[in-house]
């Protein structure tokens, strides 16, 4: 059953949304639902929620009306009310134009559903933290390099959590393709439950040292593959490692004033909510090309031209004496390099690279300049 309540001031219509836990405290009035919303059983049918039980449907739709109602009211606090996993809207055109991910909602359904009915933490932990993630990342920067060594020892350092209660803390899925076996894993917070997936790896600021603190193979270099928009690695401990890596990340990123700049692992940004990380829609092909960048550059650090230390001036200086150039880019670009590095235009002969695209009977080109 799919319901619609139908405002009787301005009918417009709200349809069944996808029921959350509520916030809210319960009381002895009989005041909830049998079955809440966020435990009934569902179907998605044309982008439409459907419940299995007809009161259950409109019950739902009057959740998305008051979610809409009370987001529409200056001020108001809709963190601590919302009733539906769908975002709520200020306009009838905005609720229409909705494009909503059902598949996230629903991953993100079966977490919160999880979480909720498994409060106790399988292992005992302080009631308060003892030291933070970022903390233990300044003094121990080296551990970074192998990150289930860096979470093994941040869940001792913070919360008196040994390495035993986070063996069972890897789950790893396996994937073949062309002939080729990969994995993905997830880590599951032995405290919240919250589970990160393997992220992919990016180069480390953190100095490595002689304590055999690194990967034989960084995250960074290994070879990868995207399936279902997740990140799947050659090696089985890699996968482990990179999914310690997210979760690091989003510790660190979690704890205020932390410095996530020096110490982010995976080229995903953090998040703050597991709701903001299910709801992550993560561009892989535009990470995986930054990726490449960042290794290349990192396996040449050396310039393959000679360049002085220090700039000798500036483009945007060069720009103000010299405007008419850029009316011809390349030539402004010859001479800023001379005016800034001392870098004659030979320096730059190979620094354009050329692709052909015929379209129409015409031929179409596309450049890209390499610094």
């Amino acid at each position: 059953y799919h319901a619609k309540f139908k405002d009787p001031i301005t009918h417009e219509e709200f349809s069944s949304g996808l029921g959350r836990p509520i916030n809210g405290k319960k009381t002895n009035h009989r005041s909830s639902l049998r079955t809440p919303l966020h435990l009934a059983e569902v179907s998605i049918f044309n982008g439409q929620v459907y419940y299995i039980d007809r009161k259950l449907a409109e019950h739902a739709a009057a959740s998305r009306a008051i979610d809409c109602y009370i987001f529409r009211e200056e001020g108001a606090d809709t963190k601590n009310t919302q009733l539906c996993l769908e975002p709520p809207y200020k306009t009838m055109e905005e609720g229409v134009s909705q494009n909503i991910d059902y598949n996230a909602l629903l991953a993100l359904r079966s977490l919160l559903s999880a979480s909720e009915n498994n409060k106790s933490s399988p292992v005992s932990v302080p009631s308060k933290k003892k030291s933070t993630f970022s903390a233990y990342a300044k003094s121990h920067a080296y551990l970074l390099h192998a990150p289930k060594s860096f979470l093994n020892n941040g869940f001792v350092q913070c919360y008196g959590i040994h390495q035993m209660g986070l063996s069972d803390s890897y789950v790893v899925e396996e994937m073949t393709h062309e002939d080729k076996m990969f994995y993905h894993a997830k880590f599951k917070d032995p405290i919240t439950h919250e589970e990160f997936s393997s992220g992919l790896g990016r180069p480390i600021n953190g100095k490595k040292t002689n304590h055999r603190s690194s990967l034989r193979t960084p995250l960074h270099l290994a070879e990868v593959s995207i399936f279902n928009g997740q990140v799947y690695y050659i090696d089985r401990k890699l996968a482990e490692h990179a999914a310690a890596s997210r979760a690091i990340d989003c510790y660190i990123f979690r704890e205020e004033g932390a410095d996530t700049k020096n110490t982010q692992l995976c080229l995903e940004p953090p998040y703050k909510t597991m709701e903001e990380g299910v709801s992550q829609n993560i561009d892989y092909n535009a990470l995986l090309a930054l990726r490449s960048l960042l290794s290349a550059s990192e396996n040449n650090k050396s310039s393959p031209v000679s360049v002085p230390s220090k700039k000798k001036s500036t483009f945007s200086a060069y720009a103000k004496s010299h405007a008419y150039l850029l009316h011809a880019p390349k030539s402004f670009l010859n001479n800023g390099f001379v005016q800034c590095y001392g870098i004659h235009q030979m320096g730059l002969s190979d620094s354009y690279v050329v692709e052909e695209m015929t379209h129409e009977d015409k031929m179409f080109y596309h450049a890209k300049f390499k610094d």
